[in-house]
């Protein structure tokens, strides 16, 4: 299945990504409870545990030292963070702090991140450095939506084993649009789908109409700088029909999938592809009618599809 960027910003309107912390964070005067990623920004949450005055906020490279430049924010709550001269933050209070999506390859999963915040007191100015992302189990993140949706279609080539007209290779060209709904768990996706549309048998001239249901589980088993693999084994129950005739298939489907995700950054990992999943898929399914005068078929194929959280 071909699982193209420009559908699923079609479909979620190019929405914010949303990621929580997958484990408690160690108590701090500013503790990071919320990622946000929209197509030009990232946006971090703090919490206030005290009243603060800072001066200055970065996202920084943990590998630099302290409050030495880094990434400033362009805006805060929302608001230009340039008109800004000092920022205020009751205790409990959230702060939106928004930074430019910058280049790609910044932040990445091979470089953890912190948050340097410089804090007025009343003795002098505190450079506090607060990590965001990184290995350990607390600067870790995760999609809190276990649910996604899956919509697209599909394209496939089969021979023709059903019609006595048939010749020894007659293509048979199906076609069908998809609609589904799965559940992670962990690396992996238990999904459920019904799909409709057409068959054409170019050789035997007849044309008639396909409707299928399967389920199946799919799993990341790569995740890059912006792109996965997936694996998915399904079965497939269809329906080929028209005013003559009725079949039934079982199908034993086998599918490959290579596409592009959001830039992960340390601590999200494979979730990116959890997150959004547009790409190519090859798929293959080994058909049977249970009618021994039927003999099985090969159904292979391409198609378009996109996945992403339900929100």
């Amino acid at each position: 299945m071909i699982r193209v960027a420009a559908l699923a910003c079609a479909v979620t309107g190019c929405s914010t990504l949303v990621f929580h912390p997958a484990a408690p964070r160690s108590p701090a005067d500013v503790v990071p409870v919320e990622l946000q990623r929209s197509p030009k920004t990232w946006t971090v949450v703090l919490a206030a545990s005290r009243d603060l005055q800072l001066r200055r906020i970065a996202w920084v490279d943990s590998n630099v030292a302290p409050c030495q430049g880094g990434l400033a924010p362009a805006t805060i709550d929302g608001a230009p963070a340039a008109q800004f001269q000092g920022i205020r933050a009751a205790a409990g209070q959230r702060l939106e702090i928004g930074f430019p999506a910058g280049p790609p390859e910044w932040p990445t999963a091979a470089t953890p991140t912190a948050i340097d915040v410089e804090e007025v007191r009343p003795e002098g100015t505190i450079c506090q450095r607060v990590p965001l992302t990184g290995l350990p189990p607390d600067q870790q993140w995760h999609v809190p939506q276990d649910w996604a949706v899956l919509v697209g279609g599909e394209f496939g080539l089969s021979v023709d084993r059903v019609s006595t007209t048939a010749r020894p290779i007659d293509p048979v060209l199906v076609s069908s649009l998809v609609v589904g709904a799965g559940r992670w768990i962990g690396r992996l996706r238990l999904e459920a789908n019904v799909e409709y549309g057409g068959v054409i048998c170019r050789g035997c001239g007849v044309a008639m109409t396909r409707a299928a249901a399967g389920a199946g589980v799919t799993g990341v088993i790569w995740q890059g700088r912006a792109q996965a693999v997936e694996v998915g084994l399904g079965y497939r129950r269809s329906y080929e029909f028209n005013d003559d005739v009725t079949l039934a298939f079982n199908g034993a489907r086998l599918a490959i999938a290579w596409g592009h995700t959001p830039p992960p950054i340390a601590g999200l990992d494979w979730n990116s592809a959890r997150a959004l999943f547009t790409g190519v898929e090859a798929f293959t399914e080994w058909q049977t009618t249970g009618d021994s005068r039927v003999a099985p078929q090969l159904l292979v194929g391409l198609g378009v599809v996109v996945h992403l959280p339900i929100l």
